[in-house]
């Protein structure tokens, strides 16, 4: 409950400053069936619901503890320790994961149970004792959910500096940018940051190693042996989410994935068809997240799914699924419309109350501030500040 203030009247909420003993300006509460619920609340009624049920099971000095050592736990399997891609993953801001990583905060109930939807797991499993064996396995969460986008891992400043001290001694001389690509950076700006001196000692030495090179009989020498090539290819192919064949290359040393494919064709078709199949079921479940969105009242905006599916642009919807990003946003619009007719309808109620009400109470019984109310309602916004108290008509 939120705390009484200064302004607040006996008998009336200290939230929306309505009267306690009627609903909805005196209306009879409507009668909310639990067909009419949306597939999100009845979610969170049915988590809300298993966490009463184990209540009984979970010992309370120890539920701070237990939920962070599965919430670290879950990060690290599902994530690869990316605690971003993670917030991004369930909804939730990146400082708040942060702060419940560190220990600084415990989430709220809301923020406990939208964790547990997005994951399809029960509240026990960040709750109960991890030392227990029925405790989740979070391998088979993340097959379940089919989270298998690339995530990023940053590199401490100490190991891109290491890394960097090496690639002054390398000969050949690599250029920036490729080592930068080798680090994952996309650029070489970062690089630069670390360590601009060795960066520019790099330059130099990658420079100075365009020189006239001598006549060369025969075959040159292999960058890399086909057997390291070979290993790499196999234990891309063997992971979950290969990784792709471009990508194996430039870790290798080439310039390009062609030297690659011309020795171990095969192989590296294998991995381009797994690609294609893991790149088919993740877009397939995010049509099935996408259309359960269209069901959902009210709709969410693209920014919301986007986030749902791990996105930050909401164009991803609109390049992956332009029909239902369509039908979306005419969705979107329409409720709009839909509130503003009944936001207006009862504004109109409020200008035959006796007394007047003030704008800034109307305001806060729409649950709107008082710019937004004389931005979307202007006309009746003059009305109502003319028949107010405090705006009394001039004679």
């Amino acid at each position: 409950m939120a705390p009484v203030t200064s302004d607040s009247r006996s008998g009336h909420c200290a939230r929306c400053y309505r009267w306690l003993g009627e609903a909805n300006d005196g209306a009879a509460a409507p009668s909310v069936s639990l067909s009419s619920e949306t597939s999100v609340e009845a979610q969170r009624a049915e988590k809300l619901g298993d966490l009463l049920a184990c209540s009984s099971q979970l010992s309370g000095g120890l539920l701070r503890s237990n939920f962070l050592l599965h919430l670290r736990r879950c990060v690290h399997e599902l994530f690869k320790g990316n605690a971003t891609a993670f917030a991004h993953f369930v909804n939730c801001p990146a400082g708040d994961v942060q702060n419940w990583l560190n220990e600084a905060t415990i989430p709220y109930i809301d923020r406990f149970l939208q964790v547990c939807i997005r994951l399809e797991v029960p509240p026990l499993a960040f709750l109960s004792d991890p030392s227990q064996e029925e405790t989740v396995d979070w391998g088979s969460v993340a097959s379940r959910i089919d989270h298998d986008r690339p995530v990023r891992r940053y590199r401490r400043k100490d190991e891109t500096l290491r890394a960097l001290e090496l690639a002054v001694r390398e000969r050949p001389s690599p250029s920036l940018r490729e080592i930068a690509r080798r680090l994952g950076y996309s650029g070489t700006e970062g690089l630069r940051r670390v360590a601009s001196e060795i960066c520019k000692q790099i330059t130099k030495h990658y420079e100075n190693s365009f020189t006239p090179e001598p006549y060369h009989k025969g075959p040159r020498p292999r960058i890399c042996a086909a057997t390291r090539v070979e290993t790499a290819l196999r234990k891309s192919l063997a992971q979950r989410t290969p990784e792709p064949v471009a990508q194996i290359a430039v870790r290798l040393g080439y310039a390009s994935p062609s030297p690659l494919q011309g020795q171990f064709p095969d192989l590296c078709r294998t991995i381009q068809a797994k690609l294609a199949s893991r790149k088919k079921t993740r877009l397939e479940a995010m049509r099935r997240i996408v259309i359960r969105a269209l069901d959902e009242s009210p709709p969410p905006s693209l920014r919301e799914l986007a986030h749902r599916l791990g996105y930050r642009d909401k164009k991803i919807i609109r390049r992956y699924f332009p029909e239902l990003n369509a039908a979306l946003v005419a969705r979107r619009e329409a409720h709009e419309q839909s509130q503003f007719r009944h936001l207006t309808s009862r504004l109109q109620g409020m200008l035959r109350e006796q007394p007047p009400p003030l704008v800034g109470d109307v305001a806060r019984r729409l649950r709107l501030s008082s710019s937004t109310l004389w931005r979307k309602f202007p006309d009746l916004s003059r009305s109502i500040a003319a028949r107010s108290p405090r705006h009394p008509k001039k004679s």
